[in-house]
């Protein structure tokens, strides 16, 4: 996996990239969604970054390949990638961005929970944090 400085907006975009992916379906209403949400200017990036960042993501996922099919929610990868984001009020933002992005199209299909759910997890924070987060935006 390519290291990105902690915090930055590569790093952020990264984890966007991640949830998106998760179910291996990238949909007009994630699309959307991020437009309405500004994840753009909120994570620092303009749009060719986040494509690129989007590129970087799956091309170190293709090097992971052996031969098997590609794992998206593998969590040794997943805590690698949100390793990259320790500062809890980016973390809180991105929680609530993925929550709102992976709802995007109407529902939420298993891949997409069980990433969101290592994610909570993995940096110790709660539904309520994020609806808290979700009201303020």
């Amino acid at each position: 996996m390519r290291n990105y400085a902690k915090n930055s907006p590569e790093a952020m975009a990264r984890i966007i990239a991640m949830i998106m992916l998760s179910d291996a379906d990238l949909g007009d209403a994630e699309v959307e969604m991020m437009g309405r949400l500004e994840v753009y200017d909120r994570i620092g990036v303009n749009r060719g970054t986040f494509i690129r960042v989007v590129k970087e993501y799956f091309d170190d996922l293709l090097k992971e390949d052996t031969g098997a099919r590609i794992r998206l929610i593998d969590a040794r990868r997943l805590d690698e990638v949100l390793d990259c984001v320790d500062d809890a009020q980016k973390q809180t933002d991105l929680a609530a961005m993925m929550l709102s992005l992976i709802s995007a199209d109407g529902s939420m299909n298993d891949a997409e929970l069980a990433t969101l759910r290592h994610v909570l997890r993995h940096w110790g924070l709660s539904l309520e944090q994020i609806e808290a987060n979700l009201s303020r935006t």
